[in-house]
C-alpha cells in the first residue's frame, strides 16, 4: 500500500537473494546493501510499484524520456526453472540503499538482533518491503527501488534450495560419494624404491652437536681483569681487542 507518494510497503514477497550480509561496490564505489525478492504481480502492490516507476520516470529527471537501454526495476519475469513452478508468472525485484543495513523487524514488530539473520533470512523467506523509488544519470541511468525497512512475515516457510553457487546438496552427495557414502581413505604413498629391488634407505643420522664457543683469552694488559667483568661493564669485543686486553 501506498505509505505517501514516493513510498510503497509491498505486500508478502519471498527472499531470494540477501545481499545485506553481501553487499555489493557499485562502480562508483558506493556499498550497496540489497534484496531480491519474486512478487506475485496480481498483489495490489506491484500496481502501485509500477505507479511510482512511472511517477518517478515521468516528473524526475528524465521528464518522460525513459532511455532505450535504462534501467527499470519491474518487469523482470521470474524464471520458474529455477526458482520453482509455484512462482510461474511471478516477478522478481530488487531493493537496496547504499546507508547500510535498514532495519528489520520480526511479525511480531520487533527488531531482529544482526546474530539471528543467519536463522531468519534465507531463500524462501516471507517478509514484506518499504520502498522508495529514485531515478540515476551517471555511469547508468534508470530507475531503482531503495530499501527502507523490511518485516519478516514467516521465517518458517519452506527454504528454496540450490539458488547458492554450485550444485544442490542432492547433487553434491551423488558426484562426491555416488549416493552420500563416506568417501574412501586415501592410499599410502609407497617408500621410495618399494618393490623395485632397492635397499631400504639409511635412518637419518642424528644432528651434530653444537660445538662450544671459543674461549676469549685475556693478554697481560687486562691486569687480571676478567672478560666477565670488561662485559659487566658494557665493553663489547671489539673494544677490548681494539683495547689490547683481549686477544683477537
Amino acid at each position: 500500500m501506498f505509505i505517501d507518494q514516493d513510498t510503497v510497503r509491498t505486500g508478502n514477497v519471498v527472499l531470494v537473494w540477501d545481499g545485506l550480509r553481501k553487499p555489493e561496490t557499485r562502480q562508483s564505489g558506493t556499498v550497496n546493501y540489497n534484496v531480491g525478492v519474486l512478487i506475485n504481480p496480481a498483489d495490489p502492490s506491484y500496481a502501485e510499484l509500477e505507479q511510482m516507476v512511472a511517477n518517478k520516470i515521468n516528473k524526475g529527471i528524465f521528464r518522460g524520456n525513459f532511455p532505450a537501454n535504462g534501467n527499470n526495476p519491474l518487469g523482470k519475469v521470474v524464471d520458474a526453472s529455477k526458482f520453482g513452478q509455484q512462482y510461474t508468472g511471478w516477478m522478481k525485484i530488487s531493493a537496496g540503499s547504499s546507508q547500510g543495513i535498514c532495519g528489520i523487524l520480526d511479525a511480531n514488530y520487533n527488531a531482529v538482533n544482526p546474530m539471528a539473520f543467519d536463522t531468519i533470512l534465507f531463500p524462501g523467506c516471507v517478509m514484506q518491503l518499504i520502498v522508495d523509488c529514485w531515478d540515476y544519470d551517471n555511469i547508468n541511468k534508470g530507475v531503482s527501488f531503495g530499501l527502507q525497512g523490511i518485516m519478516v512475515v514467516d521465517s518458517a516457510a519452506p527454504r528454496i534450495e540450490g539458488l547458492g553457487g554450485g550444485k544442490s546438496a542432492a547433487e553434491l552427495a551423488a558426484a562426491f560419494g555416488q549416493g552420500g557414502g563416506a568417501p574412501a581413505p586415501a592410499a599410502a604413498a609407497p617408500a621410495v624404491g618399494a618393490g623395485q629391488g632397492f635397499p631400504s634407505p639409511p635412518a637419518p643420522s642424528a644432528p651434530p652437536a653444537p660445538s662450544a664457543p671459543p674461549a676469549k683469552v685475556m693478554l697481560p694488559a687486562a691486569k687480571g681483569v676478567t672478560y666477565e667483568a670488561y662485559v659487566a661493564a658494557n665493553w663489547t669485543d671489539e673494544q677490548m681487542i681494539a683495547g689490547g686486553v683481549l686477544q683477537a
